[in-house]
């Protein structure tokens, strides 16, 4: 650590603050938001310094940044989706998923000092943390509508309909990528979708006649996935992760 450099812990929290802020402005396009050398370099040593500091500040700098990220994901994210249905939902949420990683990778640059820290304590990645929260704060919130406007494309394209079938790709990398290939994920989501669909309920004789209705949707996903995207060396780790459709 550089002693010439030792910073004060709210002053350099503020310091921080201040750049998130310019980072939140400048991945949303605004104008006159780029960070110049000296700004840029005067933050990352900030956080060095300060991951570096006796009093152990790796920690707290952490729990910023997923509270940052979750809060760029509510206030930045998720707003752009609401209201949304079908086909504008999922490219929307293809948008404003580029977006989430481009913010990110740029958050996860200005923090690099953590890294150590991270990799000692066996903490989850920045852009693990990412995609963890993207699920959680974004997706969970539109994923019965998300996941409606996905059946319907895949079942236009089953009846030989023209679809976005690069719009229908990138949606599904999505799924995958954050956790919607797990059993108990995915069989959330039917169902969710399914009571979305079907309000009312009904007797017990008619609920498991249409049980396999969950496992259709599951199975269409994965052969949709493996006839049409899959690249080589990637068959086997999408298969396991879609395996309940088996």
């Amino acid at each position: 650590m550089d002693q010439s450099k030792i910073i004060d812990f709210d002053e350099g929290l503020e310091l921080i603050e201040i750049g998130i802020k310019k980072l939140i402005r400048n991945v949303e396009g605004s104008p006159n938001t780029q960070f110049s050398s000296e700004e840029y370099m005067m933050l990352h040593s900030t956080i060095y310094n300060m991951c570096e500091s006796m009093h152990g500040f790796s920690r707290i700098l952490y729990d910023k940044c997923k509270e940052t990220i979750d809060e760029f994901n509510r206030s930045n994210v998720l707003p752009f989706l609401s209201g949304k249905f079908d086909e504008l939902l999922l490219r929307e949420l293809v948008q404003r998923m580029l977006i989430h990683k481009a913010f990110v990778t740029r958050l996860s640059n200005i923090f690099a000092g953590l890294k150590l820290y991270i990799g000692a304590c066996s903490l989850p990645p920045l852009d693990k943390l990412g995609l963890s929260s993207f699920r959680d704060v974004v997706f969970m919130e539109v994923q019965a509508n998300a996941t409606k406007a996905v059946i319907d494309l895949i079942r236009k394209d089953h009846a030989g309909e023209s679809i976005d079938k690069l719009l229908l790709k990138n949606v599904i990398d999505i799924f995958v990528e954050i956790g919607m290939g797990d059993i108990e994920l995915l069989d959330d989501t039917a169902n969710d979708y399914k009571l979305k669909v079907e309000p009312k309920p009904e007797p017990p004789a008619k609920t498991c006649e249409r049980m396999p209705d969950l496992k259709a949707f599951k199975k269409s996903i994965e052969g949709f996935i493996t006839l049409n995207y899959v690249k080589k060396g990637k068959d086997e780790n999408v298969n396991t992760a879609l395996s309940c459709a088996s």
